[in-house]
């Protein structure tokens, strides 16, 4: 009688960690990289995009707290023109788009949490 032994450990990490990157890369895609803020208290729409990214000290990237995308300051104006344009060409299907990325932005963090974070 003879033992046969697998260590499937190497193999598992490898492919969580894989796993993880992927989400990592769906992530990034997916998230807005800024917020938008309404500034009109009388009911109408004024919205302000605000990004999300900040920078530590005696660094020159900026990091997107929603994803940790690391941006360079014109990364992040290129980020915030685009998407001022686009709200100035179809508000409400803008919003609609913005708040749909938060969702998915929100389901791809819970499932990355699960394989240890970004």
């Amino acid at each position: 009688m003879a033992w046969l032994s697998i260590d499937l450990n190497g193999v598992l990490s490898g492919r969580s960690e894989r796993k993880r990157q992927r989400l990592r890369g769906q992530l990034i895609n997916v998230c807005p990289h800024m917020n938008m803020v309404d500034l009109d208290t009388d009911g109408g729409l004024r919205v302000y995009v605000q990004p999300w990214f900040e920078t530590t000290f005696g660094t020159l990237d900026y990091i997107c707290r929603g994803c940790g995308l690391q941006q360079s300051e014109f990364g992040i104006n290129q980020i915030q023109e685009d998407w001022e344009r686009r709200l100035n060409a179809n508000s409400e299907a803008t919003i609609k788009d913005y708040f749909h990325r938060v969702k998915e932005r929100h389901k791809i963090a819970e499932k990355l949490n699960r394989y240890g974070g970004a």
